[in-house]
């Protein structure tokens, strides 16, 4: 064990040794005057009663006397021990052990001030170098109807949704939720249904790429539907989210919601869906 160490146990232990020595001459002082007396009166007695036969046998007395002096021995030299291993301990070792406690509290909190800048600069690293996958041009093109019923009449459609990855690594494309409703208002959640992944594929996307993964979706409006979409009375709303993984393994989401409203483009042509705005439509985590 070190010096220090030593040091600081003794400051710790010396009190404790050293209070049975405490509270015996604090209840030898608090004695009453009067038990005082008697045990003084006590210790007088005895030695006017054996007078007698100390004149008459002097060594008798000598020889009782050493053992009177050693009846407390033992708790004073206890006492006396304490008080001689204390001194033995200089302020110099105090003052190592002082130092050595603040160095060790110092050094605690460079550790945690460390810590913190180094998650810090981790969380950085993840946000500058991150995958960020986006959609962008979303287009839709109608197609004749396949029906020449009236009630029956339904039109289709196609919806590409060109992903790209805005990010400074590659992404892994997992898959995408994707569904359509043609409603007055944008939907604001996403079902339970949409955790299971329509197309799950496994597709790498490039940071910066100038030609993005095209998926697509197709589905199809009945003449109700489209007559509201021509009169501008609904919306076709095109919303979902995106699911992929970037180089530091951690799944990343892209909610859309986008719309289109108005006269379609003719056979075969498109025409771009616009973005909606409002709280919790769009965003990336």
């Amino acid at each position: 064990m070190k010096l220090p160490t030593i040091s600081f146990v003794m400051v710790l232990i010396a009190p404790l040794a050293l209070l049975p020595c405490v509270v015996k001459n604090a209840e030898s002082s608090s004695l009453p005057t009067g038990t005082k007396q008697q045990q003084q009166t006590a210790y007088q007695t005895p030695t006017a009663q054996a007078s007698p036969a100390a004149s008459e046998s002097p060594l008798a007395s000598q020889a009782a006397t050493p053992d009177d002096k050693t009846a407390n021995a033992p708790e004073q030299s206890t006492c006396r021990r304490f008080f001689n291993l204390l001194l033995q301990f200089n302020w110099s070792n105090w003052a190592i052990v002082l130092v050595a406690i603040w160095a060790a509290l110092t050094a605690k909190n460079t550790l945690t001030s460390i810590q913190s800048q180094a998650e810090t600069a981790k969380q950085d690293l993840v946000i500058t170098n991150r995958a960020h996958l986006y959609l962008s041009e979303v287009r839709i093109t109608f197609y004749e109807p396949q029906n020449v019923y009236e009630e029956t009449t339904t039109y289709r459609f196609e919806i590409v949704y060109p992903i790209y990855n805005g990010g400074q690594t590659p992404a892994l494309y997992i898959g995408s939720f994707a569904r359509t409703i043609v409603a007055e208002t944008a939907p604001q959640q996403i079902s339970e249904a949409a955790t299971a992944l329509d197309k799950p594929q496994s597709a790498v996307v490039p940071p910066r790429s100038q030609e993005p993964l095209r998926p697509l979706y197709p589905s199809w409006v009945d003449k109700p539907e489209l007559d509201d979409i021509r009169a501008g009375k609904r919306k076709l709303f095109f919303y979902g989210k995106l699911v992929y993984r970037d180089i530091f393994d951690a799944e990343r989401h892209t909610r859309f919601t986008l719309s289109f409203s108005g006269t379609p483009a003719e056979e075969g042509k498109f025409k771009h869906m616009a973005f909606e705005s409002g709280k919790g439509l769009n965003w990336f985590d």
